[in-house]
């Protein structure tokens, strides 16, 4: 087994937390290495979970942030901002497939961010070639970040 000491080192209920996180399918009578031999069997490695539980905290810092107002313009921020706009339309997509992460057309989707922006083009392929993608509604954009 690979990349087994990382997950050794998470009491068993919190590996199986883990693993119900990312889907792998086990019995909870299970030993440790038993459960980590089944989530590598599934293509989840420590390092999967330790970007999983960083994008989490980013985002949580992130959302903390704003709801302080701690969020400041600096003449660098305005200057991306313009850039942003001088892009295009971006379009609000939502992830409501089951998968912890997934990156696609340079955006990263998480269940804990389900959300993200993509050029008008990049949305409508996505939208149209890959199961579990659609336009956010603003409703429950408002919903999910409680505004």
């Amino acid at each position: 087994m690979t990349e087994v000491s990382g997950f050794m080192t998470l009491k068993k209920p919190e590996l199986m937390a883990v693993a119900k996180e990312f889907g792998t399918d086990f019995d909870e009578a299970w030993t440790k290495p038993e459960i980590i031999k089944a989530m590598e069997d599934d293509g989840v490695y420590w390092d999967d979970y330790q970007r999983f539980v960083k994008t989490v905290d980013d985002e949580n810092e992130r959302l903390t942030e704003e709801t302080l107002g701690e969020a400041s313009h600096t003449p660098a921020t305005d200057e991306a901002e313009e850039k942003e706009e001088e892009k295009g339309d971006r379009i609000l997509i939502r992830m409501i497939r089951k998968n912890p992460t997934y990156d696609i057309r340079g955006a990263r989707f998480t269940q804990a961010k389900p959300f993200a922006f993509l050029e008008e083009d990049d949305a409508e392929w996505v939208i149209e070639n890959v199961e579990g993608f659609r336009i956010a509604l603003p409703k429950e954009v408002r919903a999910f970040y409680g505004k």
